[in-house]
């Protein structure tokens, strides 16, 4: 038997959206010579690392009669960007009331601006999201109509914009 013909399963999960959730990597034999050894570059002896931080990867796996296989694993961030929605309905059914924001709880030092067609700001926030409603800034309900927003994920960096329209309709 060569160190090629040991089988195996590798199961990954990449880092969440700005490193909320660490990566993992894991290996599982397909009955070639049990017991079988395990060990990362990490140190770890386990046939599972986790806390992992985007990068690569690697693991040799031996079994009981010698063979050898290295196996090696890259771990990624996905990008993800916020993603409003749109469409509200903030008429007190207690359905659609406010306007969602996919993603926005990674973006902790975010900035949202939101203006009417003459340009005038209806709703700015910063930080933790606290969904709009749909009131102005003195909170009164704005009209039903199209309202532009532009979203800074991070009121720090100009690069980081999200701009587009919600709708709100009573």
């Amino acid at each position: 038997m060569s160190a090629q013909d040991i089988e195996y399963t590798l199961h990954v999960t990449d880092v969440s959206c700005n490193g909320i959730i660490a990566g993992t990597a894991s290996v599982i034999v397909n009955n070639t010579h049990p017991p079988y050894v395990y060990l990362w570059n990490t140190g770890s002896t386990d046939h599972e690392i986790t806390d992992l931080v985007p990068g690569d990867y690697s693991v040799t796996v031996t079994d009981v009669a010698g063979n050898d296989t290295l196996i090696t694993v890259r771990i990624n961030e996905a990008l993800c960007h916020v993603s409003p929605e749109q469409v509200f309905t903030p008429n007190g059914d207690a359905h659609n009331d406010s306007w969602a924001i996919v993603n926005i709880e990674y973006f902790p030092d975010n900035l949202i601006l939101v203006y009417n067609r003459w340009g005038q700001k209806v709703y700015e926030h910063r930080g933790a999201y606290e969904p709009w409603d749909g009131k102005d800034l003195l909170g009164v309900p704005v009209p039903d109509n199209s309202y532009f927003y532009i979203i800074y994920e991070d009121n720090k960096k100009e690069n980081t914009i999200v701009k587009g329209c919600v709708s709100i309709i009573r």
